[in-house]
């Protein structure tokens, strides 16, 4: 039943993305610019994030805090429904620094997650993030980047510098035999109005 699973996720995720996606934008930077830019004008800070929306994608999910996990790595949530906010971070609104979210490509039983369609993010691609307080935060989308999870770039969790929003999920080639997903799909969005 397992090797089955396995063969529809593969299989799903080929039809969905049958290449890698293709490398665009900037990545964030090991270092931070110097200066923080001034808030949004109008921009209502969100809080406590509760709700994700990529419209372009068709994305809608709830928004759950995450930490690590015993390995201290990243921990993703269990429903692959749901993103996860990673809450020693930055959160969405944040005058500096950038607020990171993370969630499943698909879930053990084949049914695609949250972030499926992450892959085909572009350019200009409208990201809102809706807080508990009833304010959001708009986000244009500036960057997509495929990386090896063994390199998975630590900085991204930075707290300082102008802010942005980073976007993390599974991406291709899918190998069981090494422990599933071999890359991961970085998008990163700064705040809309922002060149």
């Amino acid at each position: 039943m397992a090797a089955l699973l396995t063969s529809v996720t593969a299989l799903l995720l080929t039809s969905l993305s049958p290449d890698a996606p293709t490398d665009f934008g900037p990545a964030l930077g090991k270092r931070p610019p110097r200066g923080t830019p001034q808030a949004e004008p109008g921009s209502r800070k969100a809080g406590v994030p509760v709700r994700l929306a990529l419209p372009a994608q068709g994305v809608r999910a709830d928004i759950v805090p995450v930490g690590t996990t015993r390995t201290h790595d990243l921990a993703v949530p269990s429903d692959p429904d749901d993103v996860g906010w990673y809450r020693f971070g930055a959160r969405p609104g944040a005058s500096s620094g950038a607020a990171v979210l993370v969630g499943h490509v698909d879930s053990r039983s084949g049914a695609l997650g949250a972030l499926a369609s992450l892959s085909s993010a572009q350019r200009g691609d409208r990201v809102t993030v809706s807080g508990a307080n009833g304010g959001q935060v708009h986000y244009r989308i500036v960057g997509r980047r495929s990386v090896a999870k063994a390199a998975f770039p630590s900085h991204l969790f930075r707290t300082s510098g102008p802010p942005a929003l980073v976007l993390i999920t599974c991406a291709a080639p899918f190998d069981p035999d090494h422990g599933g997903y071999q890359r991961l799909l970085i998008v990163t969005a700064v705040p809309a109005g922002r060149g």
